[in-house]
């Protein structure tokens, strides 16, 4: 069979909305169905030519996870880190969820694509809710996890999301706790949630966490290594350090508060959500962190 008719016209297709419209990239949607490296390839070059100097980015979504095709030789500048949003999941909604067990040492190895396959983990698209997914509010739901436990589920998800390695993703109205159901026709985005406490607290959270990421290189490309692990305890710590930055992430998997001390590197630190400092002097780091809570403390000198 004949391919080349299709294989042209479609590089048409990904020529014209760019040339027209402007756009910055394209997510190639079922990229296992379309299953053709060098037809991906071949939009990645024609259009990135064109929007020169422009960035032009190809991100891939590849169920199941192919880590390959966002590897150095591969056609996509980012892949659909699947793994993440199927392990996470369970731990927020702290049950079994589309068969994926809750499993906190996988939530751990999935922070770092690098464990997954992915050659270059900076890559690797992180997400926990699109639209293929019912969103995170209804599969919390689902699970009895509502009302204010839910906003505290909903923000330790945030977290993860913004401090693993690689990029985050959201889906439309993820950031203030959108939950339509999953169905064919239109859905406008529920902006009156924003009028409400749950929905402005998520909001603020996720800015945080945006303008954060921005500016912090440890976040952008630094090295990611867990520093303690404590299931007794439902806690665990890892460290996103750059050349520039070292940041310590501490988060609490479960609802409740709690007192915690964990090996810490010596030195001042700054917690970044409640803006306090502290000093480390011993190698430990002795602090409290709320129900399903999570800190970031930042290294100052």
């Amino acid at each position: 069979m004949n391919l080349r008719p299709a294989f042209d016209f479609n590089l048409e297709v990904a020529r014209y909305w760019l040339e027209e419209y402007h756009i910055d990239g394209y997510r190639i949607d079922a990229a296992a169905m379309i299953d053709n490296f060098e037809f991906i390839q071949n939009v990645r070059d024609q259009c990135k030519e064109i929007a020169s100097p422009k960035p032009f980015l190809i991100v891939a979504e590849h169920i199941p996870e192919k880590p390959e095709i966002a590897s150095p030789d591969g056609p996509a500048d980012g892949a659909w880190h699947v793994s993440f949003m199927r392990w996470v999941t369970p731990l927020l909604c702290e049950h079994e969820v589309e068969g994926q067990p809750f499993d906190v040492e996988q939530v751990l190895r999935t922070l770092q694509p690098k464990n997954d396959g992915y050659v270059n983990p900076l890559l690797a698209v992180n997400y926990l809710e699109s639209h293929d997914e019912f969103t995170l509010m209804q599969k919390l739901a689902e699970h009895g996890v509502v009302e204010d436990k839910a906003l505290r589920r909903n923000q330790l998800g945030a977290t993860l999301l913004f401090t693993a390695v690689g990029i985050p993703m959201l889906f439309q109205g993820q950031e203030f706790g959108g939950f339509r159901v999953r169905k064919p026709e239109v859905r406008p985005l529920q902006w009156d949630l924003l009028n409400h406490a749950y929905g402005r607290q998520l909001h603020q959270h996720y800015s945080f966490l945006m303008a954060l990421r921005h500016r912090s290189s440890a976040l952008q490309r630094g090295d990611f290594n867990v520093i303690s692990f404590q299931p007794e305890k439902g806690l665990f710590a890892f460290a996103r350090t750059s050349s520039e930055q070292q940041l310590i992430v501490l988060v609490n998997i479960r609802d409740q508060d709690c007192s915690f001390d964990v090996e810490f590197p010596n030195g001042e630190w700054k917690e970044l959500f409640f803006s306090y400092s502290l000093q480390v002097t011993n190698g430990h780091m002795t602090d409290k962190i709320n129900a399903s809570g999570t800190k970031i403390y930042q290294k100052i000198k």
